[in-house]
């Protein structure tokens, strides 16, 4: 096994040949054509640009999910209001959406399709509300990117959304949203506020997934405000002191200053791997302390709301608002480990007095700092990088999304455009006599409608796969609820529920992988299919000798989406049906892609069954119906005690374009 397949579990992929075709009629067309010549030009400016901007993308959320309505078909309309507790200026609202696999949809849930969002100075939002729908009229976003409305600066203490046009899955409607953020100035003014300070049409509350208060934590898919890679400041990581007591870190603002936010952005799991080993990180609590003098330090520990610890903050800034404390010294005390460690780790400490973050260059003190710069030290808590990235202010950071959003809206209009004329000229190139002189009148018109077409016939595939996936996901769930709900309530064998709610999370984890790979537009090739049998034959069968063999001429065709699904989990089933029915020690997959043919192959060492008498069950048979979808045929080949070899045999690739 090769080292880096070692250092991540999965089983050996070995490629053996490969082929790769030329697109010579469309490198003939982008030479002769103009047009192409101007859309190539554009493209390579909006990748140039896109590659200044922040490397986001919409991330996972953390366990707090966000705010979800109520689901019910034809009930009133849905809101959700804030109180900020004050008249503030308000420079912009910004509507981030929920990230999560549903059964009807990878990736955005719940998002209003059309909404209103309206900010007043007074509750009931009369004559000088100001207001405005999202999306603009005639305006394509993206999805998943966060809604943002420009509110010119206005004076309002009440922010409303209200949902027009409800997302809809199968017959249910309902309204969610993973975080609503007030900008004013610097700060995000609505983070942090009380219970009291929210209401809504309705809740669903299911802590701590969903909640209303979830719509201000600050966990959200945006993650911590960072552009691209700047340097190599990592951040801190403070361990208890060698004399006793809890690790703690101090930081020196050298004159007393009126706080009124206080940030803690985490550091990047990898980072962090990569440094000291998993397992340390941002503590399960946090003692903040507050002194005014420069003298003998007389400490008063500030007052934190404990909801602020529950859930890991991932990628988000651990936020605490402060309401105008004085302080000159702050003091962060670790109160209680998050995966047994007595450690901190944190990639930046930010203390806002007003819409200035006072902390860059002032004077850091810890109890055991890790010093290895310019990568790790006490003094890389305040150097306004976190993770080899440049912190910015949330106003540049939601413009620089807000703007990678329009080139990636442009860029996807300007490939369906190209490819329509490519088309359109490889038709004429192949085409004789009169029958090119036709095409070349019909030509764009036909491509535009195929490509319309295709992109129905994508969707549906979608829908398909997270149907596959859907019960997978849905009864693993289950079984880790009720599992955790025996080991809050001291029933059964603790210890191995807690073991198999950690197998179940695993499997799921992976699960949710598949069904990302699946449901991508990118083409992928046999290769790429092969690599990803690896990754998943190592997480459905931990502790058995796995093995995955790529060879043939074709390893490098493209594959459809039907395809790779199908031939995905065909290869699940079999997988599954080694390691739990076979007993298997042993498990072989092999992947030959010839010049006519496509062949998958799953061997295993187990008990195996006598396949002239066995009565085919709902596996098998849905092996078969997968074949059959794709053209081809299914081999099984087993006798008692002599193993099991199920192949399917598909037509090549290339000849189901």
């Amino acid at each position: 096994m090769g080292l880096a397949a070692m250092a991540h579990g999965m089983a050996p992929v070995i490629l053996v040949g490969t082929a790769v075709g030329a697109g010579v009629f469309e490198r003939a067309a982008t030479r002769v054509d103009p047009r192409l010549w101007g859309m190539d030009r554009e493209m390579a400016g909006l990748e140039f640009e896109l590659a200044s901007l922040p490397d986001w993308r919409p991330y996972g959320q953390t366990l707090r999910l966000g705010y979800q309505s109520l689901s019910a078909r034809g009930a009133a309309p849905r809101w959700v209001q804030l109180d900020l507790g004050a008249v503030r200026q308000v420079d912009r609202v910004v509507v981030v959406p929920v990230q999560m696999a549903s059964a009807r949809q990878l990736g955005v849930f719940g998002m209003p399709i059309r909404f209103r969002v309206e900010v007043s100075e007074v509750p009931g939002f009369g004559a000088g509300a100001w207001s405005a729908e999202f999306p603009p009229e005639g305006k394509d976003y993206p999805e998943g990117f966060p809604a943002m409305m420009d509110c010119g600066g206005r004076r309002a203490r009440y922010v409303r959304l209200t949902a027009l046009k409800l997302w809809r899955a199968a017959e249910t409607e309902l309204l969610a949203v993973g975080e609503m953020m007030v900008i004013s100035g610097n700060r995000n003014v609505a983070v942090g506020l009380p219970a009291g300070a929210l209401s809504a049409s309705d809740s669903l509350e299911q802590l701590p997934t969903w909640s209303l208060e979830n719509l201000v934590d600050g966990h959200s898919s945006l993650g911590a405000p960072v552009w691209r890679q700047s340097g190599d400041s990592m951040g801190g990581i403070v361990r208890p002191a060698k004399a006793g007591g809890p690790a703690w870190v101090q930081i020196d603002f050298g004159r007393e200053v009126s706080l009124d936010e206080l940030r803690v952005v985490p550091i990047q799991p990898d980072a962090l791997k990569a440094a000291v080993g998993p397992g340390i990180g941002l503590p399960g609590r946090i003692e903040f302390e507050a002194a005014t003098d420069a003298g003998a330090l007389r400490w008063v520990a500030l007052a934190i709301p404990d909801h602020l610890f529950s859930v890991n903050p991932g990628r988000c800034p651990l936020v605490v608002p402060l309401g105008g404390q004085s302080a000159r010294h702050l003091r962060l005390r670790h109160r209680g480990p998050r995966g047994g460690s007595m450690a901190m780790a944190m990639a930046e400490i930010q203390a806002y007095s007003g819409d200035t973050n006072v902390a860059p260059g002032s004077g850091v003190g810890a109890s055991d700092s890790l010093e290895e710069p310019p990568m790790w030290g006490a003094a890389q808590l305040v150097d306004g990088e976190a993770y080899g990235r440049r912190i910015v202010e949330w106003p540049e950071f939601l413009d620089g999304i807000l703007r990678k959003g329009e080139l990636l809206a442009r860029l996807e209009t300007l490939r369906d455009e190209r490819a329509a004329l490519v088309a359109e000229a490889v038709i004429m190139m192949r085409g004789l006599g009169l029958g090119a002189v036709l095409l070349s009148f019909v030509g764009a018109g036909v491509v535009v409608r195929m490509l319309k077409e295709r992109r129905r016939q994508l969707a549906a595939m979608r829908d398909r796969i997270l149907r596959d996936m859907h019960d997978e996901v849905g009864s693993g769930l289950g079984a880790i609820g009720l599992l955790s709900q025996f080991a809050h309530e001291g029933t059964g064998d603790v210890r191995a529920d807690m073991a198999e709610i950690h197998r179940l999370s695993q499997e799921l984890n992976e699960s949710l992988r598949d069904l990302v790979w699946l449901s991508g537009t990118e083409e992928e090739t046999v290769g790429d299919l092969g690599r990803r049998l690896a990754r998943t034959a190592a997480a459905v069968l931990p502790g058995i000798d796995t093995r995955v063999e790529v060879r043939g001429e074709g390893v490098a065709r493209k594959l459809s989406m039907q395809a790779r699904r199908e031939l995905m989990l065909f290869a699940k089933e079999a997988l599954h049906n080694a390691g739990t029915h076979a007993g298997a020690r042993q498990v072989t997959i092999a992947l030959e892609a010839g010049a006519r043919r496509l062949r998958l192959e799953v061997r295993d060492d187990g008990m195996g069954f006598d396949a002239d008498t066995t009565r085919a069950g709902t596996g098998l048979r849905g092996m078969r119906a997968r074949a059959a979808s794709l053209g081809g045929r299914l081999e099984i080949e087993s006798a008692p005690g002599k193993g099991t070899r199920v192949a399917m045999e598909l037509p090549s690739p290339k000849k189901r374009a």
